[in-house]
């Protein structure tokens, strides 16, 4: 997967970097290295992408309405 793919999967998802970082074990400094693409992290990249295709997306409830 790549950096761009895995921007485009937290944003549609409403993720955040750093909720990423810390499910598959990084600091979210590393995390901001691999999407902004100054990392290579091949091996990294391929295991978000993994936890990103297991884990379903969850829809966030609005609070506060009804």
């Amino acid at each position: 997967m790549t950096a761009e793919e895995i921007r485009m999967e937290l944003a549609r998802r409403r993720m955040t970097r750093t909720e990423l970082a810390r499910e598959v074990g990084v600091s979210a400094n590393y995390m901001q290295k691999i999407l902004r693409g100054e990392r290579d992290a091949e091996e990294r990249r391929a295991q978000i992408g993994e936890y990103l295709a297991e884990k379903p997306r969850i829809k966030k409830e609005m609070r506060g309405i009804s």
